[in-house]
């Protein structure tokens, strides 16, 4: 019996590395959002496989519930009921609402235009965000910020221009406003987030990142979900060989990462947290140059360039919204329980 509680013990000290209660150091949070990047870096290669046998509007909402599913067990594991304490927040049911919005008209958007606009106009959100930062949080625009972004906006264009106009034209000018819409959901989301994190601003002494995060999360699926419905899209099958693709986009993308972000944009603040996540869009051409020993344009090498150039910019210094905390890491704060149950 004592070995029973020892390995259940175990296994919920293992889970805490998903307790996002922990604020990083500066450095720390850069981390895993680089862990979050390279996840996102991925997806859309997946999204890809996924579209070839489900619709834009199935393809999220399953990839959100599976999403809710993996997280609900770890929650009830880690907290139990409190963690669903914060499910009847207004933020959290505004922030789904806005996620929802933003990850379905991104989807749609891609699937109407150039590959070249869409990349250039689902990054567009990140430019938005000193912008509505200013106007919600009254964070004032520095030229530090004001040039990074127009580095960093020239490496996404020259990636998606790829010396070829053709990559620009022949969009749908629906497909262009909907990601315009897209980026500003997303813009919206980005900002009310670390706004509503800021710890330094927050009267509470211990916040529940946690909770936070599966509320948000909770909130995007039944967007979606109410959004499946209305437009009959909620029956539909899938193939065995679809599986795989679905668990990887709920797990990694959805969960993992959103909770990585979350974590990272406590410490960092909006601004620095969305222009490092223009790392994302280099991965592909990372994984393809490494594995598949592919070479590309002086377009491509020199956007890489430019938007590796903006990330070290803006890492440069402490440009968070908050003061600097005692890093505590979710691996130091399981290990001391691990060792105690192996004991």
């Amino acid at each position: 019996m004592q070995k029973l509680d020892n390995i259940s013990l175990l296994i919920k000290s293992s889970l805490r590395i998903f307790d996002f209660n922990a604020l990083p150091s500066h450095r720390s949070a850069q981390f895993v959002l680089f862990l979050s990047n390279i996840i996102w870096g991925i997806t859309p290669l997946v999204i890809e496989v996924a579209l070839v046998s489900l619709t834009p509007l199935q393809t999220t909402t399953l990839r959100f519930g599976v999403g809710v599913l993996v997280f609900s067990f770890i929650i009830l594991l880690i907290k139990g009921r409190k963690g669903f304490s914060m499910l009847s927040g207004k933020t959290v049911i505004i922030l789904g609402w806005l996620d929802a919005l933003g990850y379905l008209t991104a989807t749609i958007g891609q699937d109407i235009t150039t590959p070249g606009l869409a990349s250039l106009l689902a990054s567009f959100y990140i430019f938005l965000v000193p912008f509505l930062a200013w106007k919600i949080e009254g964070t004032p625009l520095s030229w530090k910020i004001t040039v990074i972004g127009i580095v960093g906006l020239l490496g996404i264009f020259l990636i998606s221009f790829n010396g070829d106009w053709a990559n620009f034209s022949n969009s749908s000018i629906i497909g262009i406003i909907i990601l315009i819409f897209a980026a500003f959901m997303w813009g919206f989301y980005a900002v009310i987030t670390g706004k509503f994190l800021n710890v330094e601003k927050s009267e509470r002494k211990e916040f529940d990142l946690m909770s936070f995060t599966y509320a948000s999360l909770f909130h995007t699926f039944l967007a979606l979900f109410l959004l499946s419905m209305i437009s009959g899209e909620l029956s539909f099958q899938i193939h065995l060989g679809l599986v795989p693709y679905i668990l990887f986009l709920g797990i990694f993308p959805t969960f993992i990462a959103l909770g990585f972000w979350n974590w990272a944009i406590a410490r960092l603040g909006s601004i620095s947290t969305s222009f490092l996540q223009l790392f994302q869009v280099i991965i592909p051409f990372i994984l393809e140059f490494i594995f598949l020993q592919q070479f590309y344009s002086v377009w491509i090498y020199s956007g890489v360039f430019l938007i590796l150039l903006s990330n070290v910019w803006i890492s440069k210094g402490n440009n968070s919204d908050i003061e600097k905390k005692q890093d505590i890491s979710p691996s130091s704060m399981i290990s001391k329980e691990i060792k105690e149950c192996l004991c």
